[in-house]
């Protein structure tokens, strides 16, 4: 546990018990590194707020895992907009069988690959909520949701919390945002 609030660019060792996939269990020197990052969304340790865990795990695994890893996230980046984006057309967009997708993101990234797809969309929809005057709906255009009611149950799910109520807290307590698992 840490004993005082964590510098910005401070390092820990991971020393409880994670559910962390396997590509990074392999690497017993894992370290997760704290910074001000919107890269892996809201979580935050024992209390210390704003803290935001920067998740890049690209140092821990192996160079062709890592260069997959990148095209990954960048493909998820370039596309996570399109409402019809499923498996199927990742793996297209990726040159690999749905299987294939499957088996190398969940080795990577501990989720399927439409978990991580969801996650993304939701971190996304969390900064918006944040930082911009639009609707609801319009965020779940914005993201790749289907519909408002989609984004709405799959935002619940995720975050805990209704996407309205993650505006109003996050209006009411810019500096600390408080998340549900």
């Amino acid at each position: 546990m840490l004993s005082r609030k964590p510098s910005a660019h401070q390092s820990i060792k991971i020393t409880h018990h994670l559910e962390l996939p396997p590509s990074i269990v392999r690497h017993p020197k894992t370290y997760v590194s704290i910074a001000n990052s919107e890269e892996c969304g809201d979580e935050y340790l024992a209390g210390y707020q704003p803290v935001i865990l920067n998740c890049d795990i690209t140092h821990a695994l192996r160079p062709c895992d890592r260069d997959f890893y990148q095209r990954w996230k960048s493909l998820i980046n370039d596309h996570f907009h399109e409402p019809d984006l499923s498996v199927k057309k990742l793996a297209m967009l990726a040159y690999l069988s749905q299987r294939q997708l499957f088996n190398k993101v969940k080795n990577i990234t501990g989720r399927s690959p439409k978990t991580w797809l969801n996650e993304f969309r939701i971190r996304r929809a969390k900064k918006l909520l944040r930082t911009e005057a639009i609707s609801i709906s319009q965020i779940a255009e914005n993201t790749g949701f289907s519909s408002a009611s989609n984004f709405s149950k799959t935002f619940r799910k995720i975050a805990g919390m209704p996407p309205s109520t993650y505006r109003k807290n996050a209006v009411e307590n810019p500096n600390t945002i408080k998340v549900i698992q």
